[in-house]
């Protein structure tokens, strides 16, 4: 007795349909209304739900779908299953055959890429192929009519979705690298950085890793204008960024950046890895401020690298402190200690006149 014949993996070769039939399938019921249809098809192809040929846009991927036996249309003879009033008729309903055991996706080969994303034929993963695909079609109807904007603008654009491409983009590109951001008109905007303002212009900017000494540092200075502003770094939040401190600088008429932080791996870590992205820009990096850092070596509350929210690895001071204080910071951390910055606080900045030049 021969075997059943198995179901095989079925490519749709209609792109756009390929895409609406997997979005057809989230809907977890056989029978799908037309009201479900059309909010499933705005939401998959944006741009064609805006253009006045829409209703044949819906029309012809539904033919496709139909005529690759995934969907089945209602009866004609029934007056109320399909719209007279759109040209060409919609059916009021459709139901979903049961999909195949293997995924039914796009073929990418059947697809004709830009040459930016030629190498999308190669792509294999579904998810993949259908948000290149979605690029692809955005770029065709608009690529000579673009200006820089926003990430998440141009993704709610492409995909209805603002946060669609933020898992994608990396230093400025999607796809690993293979398509800069510049192509779809489109940049990264760094989260702007809280700071507090002195009005004295032409000092140093203090970024402080902790918002309650954040808080502290502000009172202070604004009494005593050490500092040109106060910049809360949002602990490990600050490493992430490069250019948002510009901004700041820029506002403040300052020129330098200082940090201070918990002397722990971890918060010598933040600037040092800031300071890396700033390398990459060519823009200025951040120093320690060594006079704060030397009063916690002195005067700071030692706790064990037990009480650390995270493992600590590599007990080796970061070199970004300087040779200066390395060495006291080796023998704190080899010491099993560390010191938070929030040993330096309100009542101390209020006795002690430790940042006098």
């Amino acid at each position: 007795m021969n075997e059943p014949e198995q179901p095989k993996k079925q490519l749709i070769d209609h792109p756009s349909a390929s895409i609406f039939y997997s979005q057809l399938l989230e809907v977890r019921r056989r029978k799908v209304t037309i009201e479900r249809i059309r909010k499933i098809y705005a939401d998959v192809h944006t741009d064609r739900w805006s253009h006045p040929d829409r209703i044949a846009y819906l029309h012809a991927d539904l033919q496709s779908l139909f005529q690759s036996e995934l969907i089945v249309f209602p009866s004609r003879k029934n007056p109320r299953a399909w719209l007279t009033e759109t040209t060409p008729n919609l059916p009021a309903w459709i139901s979903l055959r049961i999909p195949p055991s293997e995924i039914v996706r796009l073929n990418p080969a059947s697809i004709p890429w830009l040459p930016e994303l030629a190498f999308c034929a190669e792509l294999i993963h579904p998810s993949l192929i259908e948000t290149a695909f979605k690029i692809n079609e955005f770029l065709i109807a608009r690529r000579h009519n673009l200006i820089p904007v926003p990430l998440r603008e141009r993704s709610l654009q492409i995909f209805g979705n603002e946060k669609k491409l933020d898992s994608l983009a990396r230093d400025g590109a999607l796809f690993s690298g293979r398509l800069p951001l510049s192509v779809i008109g489109a940049f990264e905007v760094e989260h702007p950085l809280s700071y507090r303002a002195s009005g004295v212009a032409g000092k140093p900017v203090l970024v402080i890793e902790n918002h309650h000494t954040f808080w502290s540092f502000c009172e202070w200075n604004q009494r005593v204008g050490q500092y040109s502003a106060i910049v809360y770094g949002s602990g490990n939040f600050f490493a992430k960024g490069g250019r948002a401190i510009d901004e700041v600088l820029a506002d403040t008429g300052s020129t330098s950046i200082k940090y201070f932080g918990d002397l722990d791996p971890m918060g010598l870590e933040i600037p040092a890895r800031f300071n890396r992205t700033r390398a990459k820009l060519h823009c200025i990096p951040a120093k320690p401020e060594l006079r704060l850092y030397q009063w916690l070596l002195s005067n700071g509350t030692r706790r064990n690298f037990s009480d650390l929210e995270y493992e600590v690895r590599d007990q080796s001071p970061v070199g970004w402190l300087g040779a200066s204080i390395e060495e006291a910071v080796n023998e704190l951390f080899h010491s099993k200690y560390w010191i938070p910055q929030e040993s330096l606080g309100t009542e101390v900045l209020l006795t002690f006149d430790f940042v006098k030049e």
